[in-house]
């Protein structure tokens, strides 16, 4: 998944960032593991819309966040 998230932060010029305590931004890649390390988010702001952002999460959960980024601390998408 490292080069999936290195492309998107590319992509928009940003960086990744793993720290779970960090909420997302418009130009970071997040990845959020919980301490299971079963339980676990991913979300990259998107070009299109920079106020948006796409998640993806260990429930299966694929979708936009409208007007938002991935919380702090957060391991599914809203």
């Amino acid at each position: 998944m490292s080069n999936q998230t290195t492309a998107a932060a590319t992509a928009l010029g940003g960086t990744v960032d793993n720290d779970l305590s960090t909420a997302g931004l418009a130009t970071t890649v997040n990845c959020h593991v919980a301490a299971d390390d079963l339980t676990w988010a991913v979300s990259s702001g998107t070009k299109v819309t920079p106020a948006d952002a796409w998640c993806v999460d260990s429930t299966g959960a694929s979708k936009a966040i409208l007007g938002g980024f991935l919380a702090a601390d957060a391991t599914v998408c809203p």
